[in-house]
């Protein structure tokens, strides 16, 4: 561009220098050759127009000027110069004005030093179409005033600048009805006024630029619509553009408008930023509020979403969010940051969940963060239910509550109830066929010495009853347990234990246990204590050589004593008609290779079959002919 304007001006120069000689030609029709006999003098074939047109004293207009530049000539419909009132002085020539009207330019103009003996005072392009490699113009005019050229390769002089497009397509995106109100500077540029419409939208706004950044000031988007593969898109061509090109929002209102970006999903949205610096991983400073009719994030709906937040350089501090949610609502409060969460208050009423498909437990967040620490001082979770039917057993939970106060769920990013209070309840319970209601569990934390106080689940013909202690802030830190039961039903075990053969029965327990925690390995190596059983109104499913024999049982004091890790069951008879059998053994948690627990069943006199439940095998021993 300042290549073509270095020619315009040398072809006035050499116009205004024919002076008082060509000044009564040129107000006849030979003012054409006469300008175009001049410019060849110095400028050969570089420069032809089909006719030109001067109007006294200070206005000169050419049609249908090309100017040879670059790789491919320009071709425009009318170029008009304006000179100065005083053309010459200061020993530079002035030109109040240059209008460029009507062209398609598709080659990138070379740089050009600006001449150092003329002066423009407002350059003007109208009806430009601009076609460069990662961006295209339709319909641009350029209004600049007292244009500079700066830097090399600069596509738009320095100026007070008014611009307008009809489309801008950069990136196959295209912004329509574009305008922009600028002083426009090598540093410190303002933008006084843009607005365009782009993905449905209308965008409309200020702007200031500083040496750390672009500033966005009373920006307003409203109605836009950026979809999952659209934003997609988007964030791979962000990359392209400068770093940090805008890093703070003075203040920036999104209205009825759908966005989806980096897994979040808004509709109909309205969302404000007030004073927001940005920064990794997020703003250092600001104010965010937001609403919308819909959230969708990993899959999981929340309906008329409310959202608050306060940015600082190491906190998120949520003032307020609240959801519709699974059917009932969620709010929460607190602080969040990169890796502690500290929530003043959670809580939900009335949430269902119905995991009918496996596809259902997919969409659930099961991932725990990395949070060094996660800590809610009041938690109050209502009336939920929960219902699992994808996969056998089946569960349910109805009339579920949970209150927690003061309560620290992670530290040192170990999940535990490490500190506080909690006590859960249900107004009905089942896993399989086995039923439980207004149950209630009791517990608490203190430093991580955890302790059940109370455990009391009620069945429909007896009880359970519990209290625990573990000391987990410690690596293999010491726990026990205690366990009471009062036919309590415990043939659901058959869908966790694999034993070879199916039981049903109800249990009178007691079961007094202790060892060391930390893993595995530990509780098989640490394992201490004693577990007596009678069980009755029991069955025994027994499968053997094609065989399958349903047999009523009665087991009376069984007995279970455990020794780090090594579990004695001394033999005893079942009772059971027609039943002769023998149930007992020994074996080394640590050795799952040695020893044996058996179920052995005298068939006949010579017949046995030997049921071993630490190796879960089946053995018969036929009887011996003579």
């Amino acid at each position: 561009m300042k290549k073509l304007l270095t020619f315009v001006f040398s072809c006035l120069i050499i116009l205004l220098l024919s002076g008082a000689i060509l000044f009564g030609l040129i107000n006849t029709s030979y003012v054409t050759p006469i300008a175009q006999w001049s410019i060849n003098l110095f400028w050969p074939n570089k420069i032809q127009f089909q006719r030109a047109e001067y109007d006294y004293p200070f206005h000169l207009r050419l049609f249908a000027p090309t100017v040879q530049l670059g790789y491919q000539p320009i071709t425009f419909a009318q170029m008009d110069i304006w000179l100065n009132q005083h053309p010459y002085y200061a020993g530079k020539w002035h030109i109040d004005s240059i209008l460029l009207d009507g062209a398609n330019i598709t080659d990138r103009l070379p740089s050009i030093d600006w001449s150092q003996t003329v002066i423009l005072h407002q350059l003007a392009m109208h009806n430009i179409n601009l076609a460069e490699d990662d961006y295209q113009i339709e319909g641009l005019s350029l209004q600049v005033k007292n244009p500079q050229w700066n830097m090399p390769q600069q596509k738009i002089p320095f100026g007070e600048l008014q611009l307008s497009a009809k489309t801008l397509n950069w990136q196959g995106e295209q912004f329509d009805q574009l305008l922009i109100d600028a002083d426009y500077k090598q540093q410190d540029s303002t933008i006084y006024g843009f607005s365009f419409a782009w993905r449905s939208g209308q965008i409309s706004g200020q702007a200031e630029q500083y040496p750390a950044g672009w500033s966005l000031v009373n920006v307003t988007v409203n109605h836009l619509d950026l979809s999952k593969s659209v934003s997609n898109q988007l964030q791979y061509k962000i990359q392209s553009l400068p770093t940090n090109l805008i890093n703070h929002i003075n203040s920036l209102d999104v209205l009825n408008s759908n966005i989806s970006w980096q897994g979040i999903e808004l509709i109909n949205t309205d969302l404000s930023l007030e004073d927001v610096q940005l920064g990794s991983p997020w703003p250092y400073s600001g104010e965010v509020s937001a609403h919308a009719d819909t959230l969708t994030w990993h899959g999981l709906q929340w309906v008329g979403p409310n959202l608050a937040l306060n940015f600082s350089p190491q906190t998120i501090r949520v003032s307020d969010f609240s959801a519709g949610f699974w059917q009932g609502n969620i709010q929460l409060s607190g602080d969040i940051s990169p890796n502690d969460v500290h929530l003043t208050n959670l809580s939900a009423q009335g949430l269902k969940w119905y995991g009918e498909h496996q596809s259902d437990w997919q969409d659930l967040p099961l991932t725990i963060p990395n949070w060094h620490s996660l800590t809610i001082d009041h938690l109050s979770l209502d009336n939920l239910q929960l219902i699992q039917l994808a996969k056998r057993p089946f569960w349910q939970l109805t009339g579920l509550n949970i209150e927690g106060q003061n309560t620290q769920f992670m530290q040192n990013n170990q999940l535990g109830l490490w500190n506080g209070s909690l006590k859960v309840s249900a107004n009905s319970a089942s896993i399989g066929d086995t039923r439980t209601s207004q149950a209630i569990l009791e517990m608490n934390s203190n430093d991580g010495i955890w302790q059940l106080s109370r455990a009391f689940l009620p069945f429909e013909h007896g009880y359970l009853d519990a209290n625990a202690q573990w000391d987990f802030k410690q690596h293999s830190g010491p726990w026990q347990l205690n366990i009471h039961t009062d036919s309590v039903p415990i043939g659901i075990l058959n869908q966790f234990i694999n034993l070879p053969f199916k039981f049903e029965a109800v249990a009178d327990t007691d079961m007094q246990l202790s060892g060391l925690g930390g893993s595995t390995a530990v509780i098989q190596h640490t394992l201490n204590g004693k577990v007596s059983a009678n069980l009755r109104e029991g069955t025994l499913l027994l499968e053997y050589d094609n065989h399958t024999i349903a047999q009523p049982f009665e087991l009376n004091k069984l007995q279970l004593t455990a020794d780090r890790g090594r579990i004695t069951i001394p033999e005893i008879k079942p009772d059971g008609i027609g039943f002769d059998a023998t149930f007992g053994g020994s074996f080394d948690l640590a050795d799952s290779k040695a020893g044996t627990w058996t179920l052995t069943d005298h068939i006949d006199n010579c017949q046995t079959v030997s049921f071993d439940i630490w190796h879960n095998t089946t053995q018969v021993n036929q009887c011996r002919k003579n």
